[in-house]
């Protein structure tokens, strides 16, 4: 049988107690540079895909002059709108996103289009579809959940 000094058992508990403390330290750190990893992962596909975009609206507003867009929008009462639009530059392409996304009441979308879905999309009024009033007008009303 081992004797064990008194107040030896009091320092390996003390020990086990620093030790947990710095493996959580550790863990905290490695989950700190993992956040700041995936975070900086997101920026750089943000950043990417804007990337992509502006050489995209260049190219065609080399080769056409102007570049197309199509913007789908649903406000908060599930109206659901899609519009076209061309431009001429970044800068009114921008002020534009500006003031869509500022106005936004749900999900919103600006996509680059191509001139002949421009073409066969102007020849309609801007299309809206009142999905609250369908679902009425078809006697789900009651079942509509927003």
């Amino acid at each position: 049988m081992t004797i064990i000094p008194k107040g030896t058992k009091t320092i390996a508990f003390n020990n086990a107690l620093q030790l947990a403390d710095k493996i959580k330290a550790k863990n905290d750190e490695i989950e700190l540079k993992k956040q700041i990893f995936e975070h900086s992962q997101a920026q750089l596909y943000r950043e990417m895909n804007e990337l992509k975009q502006e050489i995209k609206i260049n190219c065609e507003l080399f080769e056409h002059g102007w570049f197309y867009v199509g913007t789908s929008s649903t406000d908060c009462d599930c109206v659901q709108s899609y519009d076209v639009r061309k431009f001429q530059s970044l800068k009114s392409f921008r002020k534009y996103c500006e003031g869509v996304y500022n106005w936004a009441e749900g999900p919103t979308s600006i996509s680059i289009i191509s001139k002949k879905e421009y073409d066969e999309e102007r020849h309609h009024p801007t299309r809206s579809r009142d999905r609250i009033m369908e679902a009425y007008e078809n006697g789900h009303g009651s079942s509509v959940l927003v």
